[in-house]
């Protein structure tokens, strides 16, 4: 029987920012993930982004409302 090969999954250029930002800042909401960006991005934008890293298992959500992120 082969072995399954863990693929690494593709990572947009807004999904790697989002991902340097958690590094530095250690878990944030939304909102504090917006601020510390510093860019001229949306909110929902960041969320969207910060979702489809929850999905690709790189990021990780609480349950607590709000939601923190942090990198896996």
């Amino acid at each position: 029987m082969a072995k399954r090969r863990k693929t690494i999954p593709r990572l947009a250029e807004g999904e790697l920012e989002i991902l340097q930002m958690l590094w530095r800042e250690n878990g944030v909401t939304i909102l504090e993930a917006q601020k510390a960006l510093d860019l001229p991005i949306g909110y929902t934008t960041v969320q969207t982004r910060l979702n489809r890293l929850v999905k690709k298992g790189i990021v990780k959500k609480t349950s607590a409302r709000p939601g923190r992120y942090t990198a896996s």
